[in-house]
């Protein structure tokens, strides 16, 4: 009977050891995700994130290109992965609280902590309301083609102190509009697991 205590005290330490391996837990989030079609709720209140630092809106396993167009203001990013993306779920980049909401553009807003504000705009579907406070990962709405659009996407800005700044996910910054006419790509972005 000892022995059986032993091993399976031997066997539990091995899998809380495996469980708290980074890359475990993001295929658990993913087939969480999938399953349930919303990320784990088992996270702390605090993201955990330095401000200014945000996580893409997109879901788990999802991959997105974003493009920055001449028309654009500066540091704005369209995001979208072809016509497949109407509807897609987007999530809060970070901890905040909803301080805006504009119908017309499908468009909201999230303040974050250190002066930093999220900017989502053209959803389809709008699920959170001014005041609102809001987790990483929280859906807040789905890709729609609302508002000055020419197709469905995702379009970003980010803020800080109210100033544009350039949009970046997991330290990954994407250039400005190109003053030239031209469009500029930046690197694909893959959904957050969490």
């Amino acid at each position: 009977m000892k022995k059986f205590f032993i091993i399976l005290s031997i066997s539990l330490t091995g899998l809380l050891f495996i469980s708290s391996v980074p890359q475990v837990n993001a295929q658990v989030g993913q087939i969480w995700e999938t399953i349930i079609g919303q990320p784990r709720d088992d996270a702390p209140g605090d993201d955990g994130l330095t401000p200014g630092v945000f996580r893409p809106p997109f879901k788990c396993g999802l991959t997105y290109a974003g493009s920055t167009y001449p028309a654009h203001s500066d540091y704005s990013v369209d995001f979208n992965r072809g016509v497949v993306d109407l509807g897609d779920p987007i999530r809060a980049s970070a901890n905040g609280r909803v301080s805006y909401i504009y119908l017309p553009n499908g468009q909201v807003h999230i303040t974050h902590a250190g002066g930093y504000e999220t900017v989502y705009a053209h959803m389809q579907k709008i699920q959170v309301r001014t005041g609102d406070t809001v987790r990483l990962g929280e859906q807040i709405g789905e890709i729609g083609n609302v508002g000055q659009s020419t197709g469905p996407h995702l379009h970003v800005n980010h803020l800080k102190n109210g100033n544009r700044i350039k949009v970046s996910y997991n330290g990954v910054p994407y250039p400005a509009s190109l003053p030239t006419g031209a469009s500029r790509a930046g690197p694909l972005v893959r959904g957050f697991c969490p």
